[in-house]
Order: C-alpha cells, then structure tokens, then sequence
C-alpha cells in the first residue's frame, strides 16, 4: 500500500489469509502477521523491481 495507513483490520485479514492458504497450521500466527505486514508495506516499485522481466530479443546484425 502507497503512503496509507495500513489498519490492524487489513493486517489480521491478510495474516488469515496466508493461514488458511497454508492449511491452518498451529504456531505459525506471528510469521503469518509478520509476513502480512511486510506485504502491505513494500513500495510498489520494490515489488515491480522484483518481477523478472523477459529477455529481450537478440538484435540482427545488418549485413553490408
């Protein structure tokens, strides 16, 4: 999220989320809160520096 401030509502729905993406595991509630936060905080540009982008294609040589 860009510049807002993230509630305790959307941290606890998005820490839920990966819980039960994950099968309901015991133990694992401050990793899945923590996880929840990071994702709501990392800058938009981080997360699009992040994604691999395709290879461009070789350039052909010109013949002379």
């Amino acid at each position: 999220m860009s510049m807002q401030a993230i509630s305790t509502e959307q941290i606890a729905a998005l820490a839920h989320k990966f819980w039960e993406d994950e099968g309901r595991p015991d133990g694992r509630a401050e990793s899945h809160w923590l996880r929840a936060v990071e994702s709501l905080t990392i800058p938009a540009t981080s997360a699009k520096a992040a994604t691999p982008k395709a290879k461009a294609a070789p350039k052909k040589s010109a013949k002379k």
